[in-house]
């Protein structure tokens, strides 16, 4: 996954995406940087991986926490097959 940041983010730190859904809770995907970039004062390119998909609240159970949730847009919604309307 690629993320566009004013701020970097340290190799290896882990933070956990909030993808919305329609109809449904939001899934939560621990990732792990892979490598940042730098191609502008101030702008930062993160390269991260999914590291797997989380239960609900379970970020306040991880034994390190990770440094940030990032929330994606909900106009950027996943649509569940199953529930889409014909």
């Amino acid at each position: 996954m690629g993320l566009l940041q004013s701020f970097p983010f340290a190799p290896s730190e882990q933070f956990i995406v909030q993808l919305p859904r329609n109809k449904r809770e939001p899934l939560l995907v621990l990732c792990k940087v892979h490598h940042i970039r730098q191609p502008a004062e101030g702008i930062f390119f993160i390269g991260a991986e999914f590291v797997r998909v989380m239960e609900k609240h379970a970020h306040s159970l991880a034994p390190e926490a990770p440094a940030a949730t990032i929330t994606v847009a909900p106009e950027l919604a996943l649509t569940d097959p199953e529930t889409k309307s014909s």
